[in-house]
């Protein structure tokens, strides 16, 4: 089942920050496919900072139901937040400053996708509502911090009939 459409989309709403149209904060910085870039051992990655990365499923239970529909039941959608922290060994203003900041935008993307059912331009639905599963603990990487939010979902497919 293809994720890259429902990527898209979930980019898409972060980009925007528009909930029935009412605009909230838009994630102003950089959204990315996620593909290990920050993890410890990888070369030559150059990272950028505040940036999100949306991690899809690669592993997923396709299962098939009568009239060619197609639904996958626990798909899980991580969505990675890398953020600047310089001074995570000392308590100071910087650092404070620098977490809310982190802080603040997870609360941002929680307000945008927690509850986020995704359609295509036809109005047929391709997944439930996102819902949060679990938030990882701040970790702190070199001179970042990332925190990464685990939304669950089922994803959709209605087969197209030949002629």
């Amino acid at each position: 089942m293809d994720t890259f459409d429902r990527y898209k989309r979930l980019k898409l709403r972060l980009q925007n920050g528009n909930i029935n149209n009412i605009l909230l904060n838009s994630i102003g910085i950089p959204i990315l496919w996620y593909n290990g870039q920050y993890q410890l051992g990888k070369d030559n990655v150059s990272i950028l900072a505040p940036v999100i990365y949306i991690e899809m499923p690669t592993d997923m239970k396709i299962d098939y139901f009568p009239r060619g529909l197609q639904t996958v039941r626990t798909a899980h959608i991580k969505i990675h937040i890398l953020s600047i922290a310089p001074y995570k060994s000392i308590d100071n203003q910087i650092q404070d400053h620098k977490i809310e900041q982190h802080q603040t935008l997870i609360d941002d993307v929680h307000n945008l996708l927690n509850g986020f059912e995704m359609k295509t331009d036809a109005g047929k639905v391709i997944t439930s509502q996102l819902i949060l599963q679990g938030i990882a603990p701040m970790k702190y990487r070199s001179s970042f911090v990332v925190t990464v939010l685990d939304y669950v979902c089922e994803f959709y497919k209605q087969e197209l009939k030949s002629v």
